[in-house]
């Protein structure tokens, strides 16, 4: 009965909200759908844009093709691939495009990225309105469905020219105010990886945890969002991402995990003669013993930090550095 009377919420007749919708639709509709509302909206979506279910205003009643009754895709994604190789080609190509800025955004955001690809912004939007492929919200824009977006993601990465598509996002989203977030990134490391540049979006990531460290939020998903870029990681960063993932493991109370990615890290900050971060490696690794009660050992590290950032004249690090060897003598 829900269903029923959301479809006939739907085919209300225009001016006339008395009016039934045909019986034989909303039975074929019920049977195919099997109570399933998104089905069942985006079957009726289909015969409507297809011709196939039509108001006749003469005779104050819907009209439906007696072969579309039977023509009932078995699947919702069947239902859209039908409805996306029906696109016009600039609306096609805008549907590609918009996946690229994630499951909600900014519909200024979306106009400003079909602006740069060459389409007209307004009409490739309200298109995909019209479609009931986004769902506008204020200024924002929703997918109607998440299945939706990720068949059209699919899609892009299998086009021929899809790279420069997502680069333009990428630029796009990198000069956004909120360019350097969590979220944003996460938007640019994917559109890196759909053009074929893993590592380039592994550095990306890793900049964000690294500049954003201080907030509670970028740190309490650290670990996984490490773990997302590890195995596209570029030799040349290991150091850097071994030292914030000690940080992090500290930051989740895993001291002897900390401990371990810090041994690692001054292993390779050394072979790479790297003073930095060999400066971070002691310091992590005197962090570390610290709080699992190896206060000589910890001193002992925190004193080669102290004296590395001391050398690379790095003030506000040494002072750090002497406040955790003060907290540790005062333990001992």
């Amino acid at each position: 009965e829900a269903l029923e009377e959301l479809l006939a919420t739907v085919l209300a007749a225009p001016g006339d909200e008395t009016a039934a919708p045909p019986r034989e639709v909303l039975d074929t509709l019920y049977r195919a759908s099997r109570g399933n509302p998104l089905f069942a909206l985006q079957q009726l979506n289909s015969w409507i844009q297809r011709d196939q279910l039509w108001w006749a205003s003469e005779e104050r009643a819907y009209k439906v093709d007696a072969e579309a009754l039977a023509q009932i895709a078995e699947t919702t994604e069947a239902l859209w691939r039908d409805q996306i190789d029906n696109l016009a080609v600039d609306v096609r190509l805008a549907a590609l495009a918009a996946t690229t800025l994630g499951s909600s955004f900014e519909r200024a955001l979306l106009e400003q990225l079909l602006e740069a690809m060459g389409l007209d912004p307004a009409a490739a939007t309200l298109a995909l309105v019209q479609e009931q492929f986004l769902i506008p919200d204020r200024d924002h824009l929703w997918w109607q469905h998440d299945t939706l977006e990720e068949h059209l993601s699919t899609e892009l990465l299998r086009l021929d020219g899809g790279e420069s598509i997502f680069l333009t996002a990428v630029e796009l989203l990198r000069r956004h105010p909120r360019g350097r977030s969590r979220a944003y990134t996460h938007l640019i490391a994917r559109a890196l990886r759909g053009a074929g540049r893993p590592a380039e979006a592994a550095a990306e990531m890793l900049g964000c945890l690294e500049q954003r460290w201080e907030q509670q939020r970028i740190a309490l998903h650290a670990l996984d969002d490490l773990a997302e870029l590890e195995a596209d990681l570029a030799a040349p960063l290991r150091g850097r991402f071994l030292c914030l993932r000690s940080r992090a493991h500290w930051a989740a109370c895993d001291y002897g995990a900390a401990e371990k990615d810090a041994t690692a890290a001054m292993s390779w900050a050394e072979n790479q003669q790297n003073l930095e971060l060999q400066a971070q490696a002691y310091q992590l690794l005197g962090e570390a013993h610290k709080a699992r009660g190896r206060y000589a050992d910890a001193a002992a590290w925190l004193g080669q930090a102290l004296d590395a950032w001391v050398v690379l004249e790095r003030s506000q690090e040494a002072a750090n550095a002497c406040v955790a060897l003060a907290q540790g003598d005062h333990y001992m």
